[in-house]
Formats: C-alpha cells, sequence, structure tokens
C-alpha cells in the first residue's frame, strides 16, 4: 500500500459540528461522511473481496487489498503543506469513477459570557470577580459565581456620596452558586440612595463597587408651601398645584395624609426591625460556624502533626529498645566468658599446687632411698 499527494480541490463544508465524530469508517464507496477537524478516516476492507482504491484530490491516494486497513491522520496543525482545516473533500473511487464526499467539520466554539449584563439598568448580572457596576435606583445586582473550586463572600465596607446608605452582603457557592443584593430606595427601613457602594470579598480579598444613579421613574415626596407649590405624595396619587397659598381644607388632607403615611411606615418598621435583627443574628451565627470550622481545620491539622511526631518518636525508642537489647545481650555473653574464665584459673592454680606437692613428696622419697643404698 503506498500514499501520495495530488492536485484537486474543495468545496464549502456545511456539516453540523454537534454530532461530529472524531474518526470515521469507509467500507465501501461511495459514501458521504462527516468527520472533525484533527480526526481520522478508517478504510476498511476486511470484508472485501477486491482491492478499495480511492483518490482524494488535494489529498492523498490509496489502495486497500481485500482484509486489510488504512488510516489516514487528518492533522490541522504542524502538518507542512498537507493540512486538513474544515472543508469538503472530494473522493474518486478508481474503479467506478463515482466520488464521495469527506466533511471536515470545525469544532463548535461557544460564545464566552460576558462579564457583565444589563449595566446601567435596574437589574444588573455579574458573572466574575472583581467588578465595578452602575444600577438605577432600587435596581438588583445578582452575582453569578463560575468559580468550581471557591464560594465568594461580598461584603459591603464602605459608602460615598450618603450618609444614610444601608449595607449590604453577597453569598455565593461555588460552581454556579448565585447571590443577589436588593437597593430599594421606597418602602424600606434600609434604604439605599444614590452613591458609590464598596464592596470585598472575605475569600479572595478582591474589591469592587456598586455605583447607584437616579431613576428619573422614581418620584420621592416633596412637601412645601410657596408661591409655585408642587406636592407628590405618591406616584399614584395626584398632583396639587397652586400660585396661591394653600387653603385650610388642602393643608388639613395633607397634614392627614403624612400622618398616615408615617403611621404605616412605623408599623412597617415594626415588623421588619426583629427581622433585621434575626438576619444580624444568623450573620454572626454564620460567621461563628465559619470560625468554628476554621479552628476544627486547625485542630485538626495540629492533632496530624502530633501523631506523625508521636510515630516517629515510637520509632526512635523501638530502635534504641532493639539496640539496648543487643548491647545487654553482648554484656551477658562476655561476663559469662569471664565467669567461665575465672572458674578455669581457680582450677589451674589448684592442679599447679597439688603439682608442686606431689614433686616434694617424691624428691623426698628418692633422698631416702639415696641414703638407705648409700647412694650419698
Amino acid at each position: 500500500m503506498t500514499a501520495m499527494l495530488v492536485l484537486g480541490v474543495t468545496t464549502t463544508s456545511v456539516a453540523n459540528a454537534e454530532d461530529v465524530p472524531n474518526s470515521v469508517e469507509v467500507t465501501s464507496f461511495p459514501f458521504e461522511l462527516s468527520v472533525m477537524e484533527n480526526g481520522q478516516i478508517i478504510f476498511n476492507n476486511m470484508n472485501g473481496t477486491s482491492t478499495m482504491r480511492a483518490v482524494a484530490y488535494g489529498w492523498f491516494e490509496v489502495a486497500v487489498p481485500p482484509e486489510d486497513l488504512w488510516i489516514i491522520e487528518l492533522p490541522i496543525e504542524n502538518c507542512g503543506t498537507t493540512c486538513y482545516k474544515a472543508d469538503d473533500y472530494f473522493i474518486r473511487d478508481l474503479s467506478t469513477g463515482e466520488y464521495s464526499i469527506l466533511h471536515i467539520v470545525a469544532p463548535h466554539v461557544p460564545e464566552p459570557i460576558p462579564a457583565t449584563t444589563g449595566n446601567g439598568t435596574m437589574e444588573v448580572h455579574v458573572y466574575e470577580i472583581p467588578f465595578d457596576v452602575t444600577i438605577l435606583e432600587g435596581g438588583t445586582v445578582v452575582y453569578h459565581n463560575n468559580d468550581p473550586i471557591f464560594h465568594h463572600d461580598l461584603q459591603h465596607t464602605g459608602t460615598v456620596g450618603t450618609e444614610t446608605g444601608g449595607t449590604f452582603s453577597m453569598w455565593a457557592g461555588t460552581n454556579g452558586g448565585t447571590a443577589t443584593a436588593n437597593f430599594p430606595v421606597e418602602d424600606c427601613s434600609s434604604c439605599y440612595p444614590t452613591g458609590v457602594y464598596s464592596w470585598k470579598d472575605s475569600v479572595s480579598g478582591v474589591t469592587g463597587t456598586i455605583t447607584i444613579i437616579p431613576n428619573q421613574n422614581t418620584v420621592n415626596e416633596q412637601v412645601g408651601i410657596q408661591e409655585d407649590v408642587v406636592v407628590v405624595l405618591n406616584k399614584s396619587e395626584p398632583k396639587i398645584q397652586s400660585n396661591s397659598t394653600i387653603t385650610t381644607e388642602q393643608q388639613s388632607i395633607l397634614d392627614k395624609t403624612k400622618s398616615y403615611k408615617t403611621q404605616i411606615q412605623e408599623k412597617i418598621d415594626a415588623k421588619i426591625r426583629p427581622l433585621e435583627a434575626e438576619i444580624i443574628d444568623l450573620k454572626k451565627q454564620l460567621i461563628n460556624i465559619k470560625n468554628d470550622t476554621s479552628l476544627l481545620e486547625q485542630q485538626k491539622g495540629n492533632l496530624a502533626s502530633q501523631i506523625v511526631g508521636l510515630k516517629q518518636n515510637a520509632t526512635i525508642s523501638e530502635t534504641k529498645y532493639l539496640e539496648e537489647s543487643k548491647n545487654n545481650n553482648e554484656l551477658r555473653e562476655k561476663i559469662s566468658t569471664l565467669e567461665s574464665q575465672a572458674v578455669d584459673t581457680t582450677e589451674l592454680e589448684k592442679y599447679k599446687k597439688d603439682a608442686s606437692n606431689w614433686k616434694a613428696v617424691a624428691l623426698e622419697q628418692l633422698r631416702v632411698m639415696a641414703e638407705i643404698l648409700g647412694l650419698f
């Protein structure tokens, strides 16, 4: 089997990348198949009775005998002049002259999610930190945490431009967790007028801002008595305009309306105040839980270190014990040897003394016999 480059043409690819495999198999001609870039095409002639012959213009020539395979790789990088970019390639059967088509398809690349959407509107969505966004009065910020490992906890750190703004926090879990912060300016115990609200993430330490700008659709109450008077109680309440002073009846209605509004606001505050205290208490409990968790992890690490130290000490003690036992055994053997040698020395002295006594007796007997015999 041989392969060689030949000249030819291609056409524009129309295949869909979503369901395209990385490898395609050809068992007969003609065919129309799709394969992904950097994939491969396999000419499978394992069940064939004659040689499978084909040529791809501008590509390769192949001849596959019966009961054989031919695999063509389709690189798109570091391939010199023979690269196989996404396109449609004609393949001609040299036996019949029929043409087949191989679609090489580029992988689908999803469009990246923007870091921020809706900036400057009532509802802003952010997908990464740090961020600096702008919302209208009464708006909302939604944080999407795409971090696969860490949660993030955005805590309000300060405000510039107003002294009456409330605080906020945004806690979002890992891998798609979300956190929503609302910034009301009407019917609220914690209101958020225009200003720049700063925040800091307690996990990563990064910082950012949320800027609140005036909302032209928000109507605030303005009550005054002057030559040209405009009174706006609420969005749905009528405006009272006059080019002169307000009448006694009108003033009475205004006073009653303000009184009712004050009473309603006090009732709302009375309902919300315990909830705010409960929220603060829950936040404290959450902080305590986090601190307890950190303490437990620290204690766990300390215990692990102590266990490692005890194991090392135990190993050292065991080694010293074995060494001392070996030394004691050697000392016992030496003592036994010395004791044995001491016994042998005593016996030897006894034998020497006995030998000396016997020698003296023998000499005395020889002297007596010599005298008797008259040898001396």
